[in-house]
């Protein structure tokens, strides 16, 4: 069954109604999503943290995000591109951020430890 696809020259026209079926569980909705839309969200993504592993873990989460929750996308207030793509840029973001947080408490750990070591060291030669 083919279906007509209507252009995006107003993209309310074709995304309300992509909107609805994502709303009523159809999963070749969340297909048309990713097939458009899945290496606009990797490149960004990936230009963002520059990864290509956690660019695709970031991409898998923006596509579960509509799929689990696509009421959080409103056709009124712009379109479905630029709503992907503030929310892959805010989780790619995100991402270098707990990334950049983990990697300063390993550094502080290890600085301690190399403190802690050095005290010993101390202590042992006087």
């Amino acid at each position: 069954m083919t279906e007509a696809r209507i252009a995006p020259d107003n993209p309310s026209h074709w995304e309300r109604p992509l909107r609805a079926r994502l709303m009523e569980a159809d999963e070749s909705a969340l297909a048309e999503i990713y097939d458009k839309y899945a290496s606009f969200v990797f490149g960004l993504a990936l230009r963002v943290i520059g990864d290509r592993t956690a660019a695709e873990d970031v991409s898998q989460d923006v596509f579960m995000s509509i799929w689990e929750s696509p009421s959080s996308f409103d056709p009124d207030r712009g379109s479905l591109r630029t709503w992907l793509g503030t929310l892959t840029h805010r989780r790619a973001v995100d991402y270098v951020r707990r990334e950049e947080a983990r990697r300063r408490r390993a550094q502080r750990a290890a600085n301690s430890r190399d403190d802690s070591a050095a005290s010993v060291d101390d202590e042992a030669t006087s």
